[in-house]
């Protein structure tokens, strides 16, 4: 029997409804791997048993789920990962199907837009105004308020097309770009906040204390407008913590990317979705 024939004979058994025989049936077909998604998706369409559907739907959902970490992992151990990408393997905890290279796309004619109105001459605030010029009043992205967030507004696919993200996911998109631009701008975990760096010079050493770099920050929820140390430290106190060097010093893609997943995580939370909350408590895992 070939592979495709064994396959969909275990998908026909997969609505038994002897468990052991089930969960035999369901372990084999996740061994394959993500590749029989496909054949799948097949049987899911062409039976009308209510009962197989979410069988399928639950191993598709497995399978997925299982590939999205194995990518997420080879994305953490690679040292040429690049913020993009690991942005978008976020996003397919919530689209697995998204198209990667449509987003290249969205991402690459953003950069070209903001691309033709820099200049090497311009000063580091005259080119974050130009830059924020486009990327706000001409593009047309823009924040969405605290209570009116959704799972999706931590998905930079989503940001994307739909002009609209959170501080995290905005900040991102605006950090790939400058990323792309050569601009020496980075990402700041600031608490329950995220902000932007524009540094004298580019950061090789996230270990370090790279403060005295700093010429200013910028708030990305606020049209991209620049910003000082002393508002940080207001900010701080505002909130009653403890200042921590991380609240002010650019942080590497990897530690980014985590930070989302970690607000993604509490979002979940907050809305109940406990079970889709502990997948992303294993991607978290995988940084660790």
């Amino acid at each position: 029997m070939g592979q495709g024939s064994e396959i969909n004979a275990l998908i026909r058994l997969l609505d038994d409804e002897d468990p052991e025989v089930f969960e035999n049936v369901t372990n084999r077909i996740i061994s394959y791997g993500s590749e029989v998604i496909p054949e799948l998706e097949n049987a899911w369409s062409d039976s009308a048993n209510i009962n197989l559907h979410g069988r399928i739907e639950e191993l598709i959902h497995i399978l997925q789920f299982k590939k999205l970490k194995e990518e997420l992992k080879l994305w953490i151990n690679d040292d040429l990962e690049t913020l993009l990408d690991g942005a978008l393997l976020v996003a397919m905890s919530e689209f697995p199907d998204l198209d990667k290279e449509l987003a290249y796309q969205y991402v690459d004619k953003a950069r070209q837009k903001i691309w033709l109105e820099l200049s090497e001459g311009y000063t580091p605030l005259e080119n974050v105004n130009i830059f924020n010029q486009v990327f706000y009043s001409i593009i047309g992205y823009s924040g969405v308020k605290d209570e009116n967030i959704e799972s999706h507004d931590f998905c930079l696919n989503h940001v994307l097309e739909s002009k609209k993200g959170n501080a995290i996911s905005l900040g991102i998109l605006y950090l790939v770009l400058a990323q792309q631009l050569e601009l020496p701008i980075y990402g700041v975990n600031l608490y329950r906040h995220f902000i932007l760096a524009y540094q004298k010079n580019y950061v090789f050493d996230y270990d370090s204390d790279n403060t005295r770099d700093t010429i200013f920050f910028i708030n990305p929820m606020n049209k991209g407008v620049p910003f000082q140390r002393r508002e940080i430290k207001d900010y701080i106190a505002s909130m009653k913590i403890e200042e921590k060097e991380s609240f002010f010093n650019p942080a590497a893609n990897k530690a980014i990317i985590r930070e989302l997943l970690f607000y993604l995580k509490f979002h979940l939370v907050s809305k109940g979705k406990d079970q889709k909350a502990e997948e992303i408590s294993e991607l978290i895992e995988l940084f660790d």
